[in-house]
């Protein structure tokens, strides 16, 4: 079988580039079909990137580079032999079955969990991936920030 090319999905319509926020799996790791390899972030969403067949992984850009869509990212060589093991885990989706019928939680019982410091309150606006990272890397707050609507 010959090496498959990795390229960054269009992630919607205007959407030209994005960014590889984080690898899951190191260089030289062995990949299934379907698995998540990395994180795309563009201006209006992110999205997890799966591997299109098994294999060992070849990472070919960083993460943090920005990368237009259809570029080659990565390439997975079916009958590679993995180097290494490990990498970062990609969030695990939780089973239908399993999610909890409980009432919603509030505002301020989401305070504590990473979900809910960047969840918006009632009346504030929603900030992008890109947003909520230039407000982080800018240490803005962002109900200080006017919005542009």
């Amino acid at each position: 079988m010959a090496v498959e090319q990795v390229k960054v999905p269009s992630p919607g319509e205007s959407v030209t580039e994005g960014r590889i926020a984080q690898w899951y799996k190191p260089d030289g790791a062995a990949v299934q079909v379907d698995e998540p390899l990395f994180e795309l972030e563009s201006d209006k969403a992110a999205q997890t990137v799966p591997a299109p067949v098994a294999g060992v992984l070849r990472i070919k850009v960083k993460e943090g580079e920005i990368v237009p869509v259809g570029a080659v990212v990565a390439e997975i060589d079916p009958a590679g032999v993995p180097q290494a093991s490990g990498g970062r885990k990609p969030p695990e989706a939780t089973p239908a079955a399993a999610t909890p019928t409980a009432t919603p939680a509030t505002p301020s019982a989401l305070a504590g969990s990473a979900q809910g410091a960047n969840a918006p309150r009632s009346g504030e606006p929603v900030a992008s991936p890109a947003a909520q990272r230039v407000l982080a890397e800018s240490g803005l707050d962002p109900s200080q920030v006017p919005d542009t609507r």
